[in-house]
C-alpha cells in the first residue's frame, strides 16, 4: 500500500514539474514575440477589412498581413486619407500623419513623392540676417547685398546698427541691429559683401514673438572685400496648401528622412514651435532629426519614474512612450532601458498594450522587426556586429549606411558608433529618484539621469506626481470590483487600494499540449485506481480480494510483510461486556487464518 502511495504522488510531482517547467518558459517568452502574437490575434479576429486606416498603417509597420488591404485603399497611387469605408478610398481627402505612416510601412516611394508636394514657405516664421563686422576699430564699413540682378548699399555702424534698408526684401528691424528678410524673397539668392572682415548669420522666430530667437546653422565669414551668399530656404509641410500643419510636417519629415531626403529647410519650423506642441512628442522626434542635447533633456523631463513617457496626448501614455522610444532606442541610455522595462511589467497576458494601434507602434519603435517587406536577405543590423543609430547621427559622424540590415524604427544601421560617455567625464551629476535637473541631460553610460551645467534638485512635495499603482494602469480606490483583483502597487491616498481588471485566461489554442498533459495525467491516476487490485496481485501474489476497510482490531504486524514464523503474541483482550457476534467471529477467524498462510 505504500509503493502505491508513492507512485500515484510521483506521478502528481512529474505532471506538476512538467506543467510548471512548461508555463515559466511560456512566460519568459520574449516581449517582443507575445506583442507581435497580440497584433496578429488582433488581426485574425477582425479582419483586416474592418481596420481603420491608422490601425492598417501601423499595423503594417510591423506585419505583414495587412499590406495588401493598405494597398488597395491607396489614393490614385499616392496617399491615404484619415478614414474610409472602403477600398476604393475616400472623398475626404489624404492626410499627412496617415500617409506618413503608411509610406514608412511601404517603404512607399509614391508617398515620398506625394509628401513633397505639400512643402510651402511657412507665414509663421519671420527671419532675420545679421551682418556683423569682425573689426572691432571704430570705423563703419560699407556693405552692399544684391539679389534679383540689383545690388543695394549699406552700412554698419560703429555700433553695429544698420543705416538703410537694402531693397524690399531686407528691411531693418529689432532696433536697426538686423535686416528683417520678406516671406517672398525666401528662396532667393542673397549676396553680401563688405570692405571689412564680416559674418553673416541668419535668425528666425515665429512671428510676432519677441520673446525668443533661435540661431541657425548657415553662419559665413569673408575677408574684406569678399562675399558671402545667403538663401532662406524654410518650409512646412501644409495638407491644404496654405496653413501649415505641424503634426503632418513630423510625420512627413520622419518619413523623408528615412527615404534619405535632406529634411534641414523644415528643421527651424519645427524648432519654433516645438514648445507649443510638446504633446505630440516634438522633442521625441526633432531629437531623432538633429541629435541636439537640448531635445534629450526636453524629452527626458516627460519620463516618468515608472519608465513611461506622458506627453499629456489625446493618444495617452503608450502611444506617447512609443514616441520617445522611436528616437532613444538607438542609444543604450538608462532612459531608453527604464521605459522597456516598464513595458515588460505591464504588458497584457494576450501581449496587447492596450489598443492594436499602441501595441504596433509600441513594438516597432522597441523592438527590430524583420517581415517581407524588407526582402527575404534583410536581416538584423546588430546580428552583422554594425550599429541602429540616428541618420542625422550616422552622417554626423562620417559613418555608412548599410540597406540590407534592419533596426528598430527609423533608426538606420551605420557602420560606425556613437561612443556614449560616463556621467563624470562630461563633468555631469547623476540625479536620483525624487531628483531633476535644473540644467541640462545628456546621455551617458549611467544609469539615470546625466545633469550638466546644473544642479539635481529635490522636486517639491507638492508636486503632482501619479501613484505607482496607476502607472501600471490601475485605478486607486477603496474597494476593487468584482471583475477586479487587488494589486499591491501603491496609491497617493493610504486608504485606496490599487485595482486592476482580473487576468484574462491565456488562449487555449497557444496551451492545448499542456491541457492534453494534464488529461493524461488524470486518466493515469483513474486507471492505477481502478486496476491497482490486480496490479497489487500480480506484484505481490496476494488474493485480489484485499479489504479496504480497517480492521476489526490492530494488525500485529504490516498485513504484506513477509513473516518468518506464525503468529504466537496473543490477542488483546476484549472488554468482556461487549458481546461479539458469530458472524463477526467467523469473520475473525478467516482473516487470521489468512495471514498464517502469508507468513508461510
Amino acid at each position: 500500500m505504500k509503493k502505491f502511495g508513492v507512485l500515484v504522488v510521483f506521478l502528481f510531482l512529474l505532471l506538476f514539474s512538467i506543467i510548471s517547467v512548461s508555463a515559466q518558459a511560456n512566460s519568459s517568452s520574449s516581449v517582443d514575440s507575445k506583442a507581435l502574437a497580440c497584433i496578429n490575434d488582433n488581426i485574425d479576429s477582425k479582419g483586416c477589412a474592418s481596420l481603420t486606416n491608422e490601425e492598417l498603417a501601423f499595423t503594417s509597420l510591423v506585419s505583414d498581413e495587412c499590406r495588401d488591404e493598405l494597398r488597395d485603399r491607396e489614393i490614385n497611387n499616392q496617399c491615404w486619407p484619415v478614414s474610409t469605408s472602403s477600398t476604393t478610398g475616400s472623398s475626404d481627402g489624404c492626410d499627412l500623419r496617415t500617409t506618413a505612416v503608411s509610406g514608412l510601412a511601404l517603404n512607399s516611394g509614391s508617398a515620398k513623392d506625394w509628401v513633397s508636394t505639400k512643402m510651402v514657405s511657412p507665414s509663421e516664421i519671420t527671419w532675420y540676417l545679421q551682418v556683423d563686422i569682425s573689426d572691432s576699430s571704430n570705423v563703419s564699413s560699407s556693405c552692399t547685398a544684391s539679389y534679383d540682378g540689383k545690388s543695394y548699399t549699406f552700412k554698419v555702424l560703429t555700433d553695429k546698427t544698420l543705416d538703410s534698408n537694402a531693397g524690399s526684401c531686407l528691411r531693418r528691424a529689432r532696433s536697426n541691429y538686423w535686416f528683417e528678410v520678406d516671406n517672398s524673397c525666401n528662396n532667393k539668392l542673397l549676396t553680401v559683401s563688405c570692405d571689412q572682415d564680416f559674418t553673416t548669420s541668419t535668425l528666425y522666430s515665429k512671428r510676432g514673438d519677441s520673446s525668443k530667437y533661435f540661431l541657425s546653422s548657415d553662419t559665413k565669414s569673408s575677408s574684406a572685400s569678399g562675399k558671402t551668399e545667403v538663401t532662406i530656404d524654410s518650409y512646412c509641410l501644409s495638407s491644404n496648401g496654405r496653413a501649415c500643419s505641424y503634426e503632418g510636417t513630423l510625420w512627413g519629415v520622419l518619413l523623408l528622412d528615412k527615404r534619405k531626403v535632406d529634411t534641414t529647410p523644415f528643421i527651424p519650423y519645427l524648432i519654433a514651435f516645438a514648445d507649443d506642441y510638446e504633446r505630440l512628442g516634438s522633442y521625441a522626434f526633432l531629437y531623432s532629426l538633429t541629435g541636439f542635447n537640448d531635445y534629450y533633456s526636453l524629452l527626458s523631463a516627460s519620463q516618468k519614474d515608472s519608465g513611461y513617457y506622458d506627453f499629456s496626448s489625446s493618444y495617452k501614455r503608450y502611444y506617447d512612450t512609443a514616441v520617445a522610444l522611436l528616437s532613444l532606442n538607438s542609444y543604450s541610455t538608462s532612459e531608453s532601458s527604464n521605459a522597456k522595462d516598464w513595458l515588460s511589467e505591464v504588458q497584457g497576458t494576450d501581449g496587447c498594450w492596450g489598443n492594436l494601434r499602441d501595441t504596433s507602434f509600441l513594438l516597432y519603435s522597441s523592438w527590430p522587426v524583420v517581415t517581407s517587406s524588407t526582402s527575404g536577405s534583410v536581416s538584423l543590423c546588430s546580428s552583422e556586429g554594425y550599429y541602429c543609430l540616428a541618420n542625422a547621427d550616422c552622417q554626423d559622424i562620417g559613418g555608412d549606411v548599410f540597406e540590407d540590415f534592419t533596426c528598430s524604427g527609423v533608426s538606420v544601421c551605420c557602420s560606425k558608433n556613437i561612443e556614449l560617455e560616463s556621467c563624470g567625464s562630461q563633468g555631469g551629476l547623476i540625479c536620483s529618484s525624487g531628483q531633476t535637473c535644473e540644467g541640462s541631460i545628456v546621455p551617458s553610460t549611467n544609469a539615470g539621469q546625466c545633469c550638466v551645467d546644473g544642479l539635481c534638485i529635490d522636486i517639491p512635495d507638492n508636486t503632482p506626481q501619479i501613484s505607482e499603482c496607476e502607472s501600471y494602469n490601475g485605478a486607486c480606490k477603496s474597494g476593487c470590483f468584482s471583475d477586479e483583483e487587488k494589486k499591491d502597487y501603491s496609491c497617493n491616498t493610504p486608504f485606496d487600494v490599487c485595482c486592476m481588471k482580473s487576468s484574462t485566461p491565456v488562449s487555449s489554442g497557444s496551451l492545448w499540449w499542456l491541457w492534453l498533459l494534464l488529461i493524461i495525467g488524470i486518466i493515469i491516476v483513474v486507471l492505477l485506481i481502478v486496476f491497482r487490485k490486480k496490479l497489487f496481485k500480480k506484484k505481490f501474489g496476494g488474493s485480489s480480494d484485499v479489504r479496504t476497510s480497517r480492521p476489526p482490531f490492530p494488525p500485529q504486524r504490516p498485513m504484506f510483510r513477509p513473516m518468518t514464523r506464525p503468529m504466537s503474541r496473543p490477542m488483546p483482550s476484549r472488554p468482556s461486556n461487549v458481546s461479539r457476534s458469530p458472524a463477526r467471529d467467523k469473520e475473525l477467524d478467516d482473516t487470521l487464518k489468512k495471514l498464517r498462510e502469508i507468513s508461510k
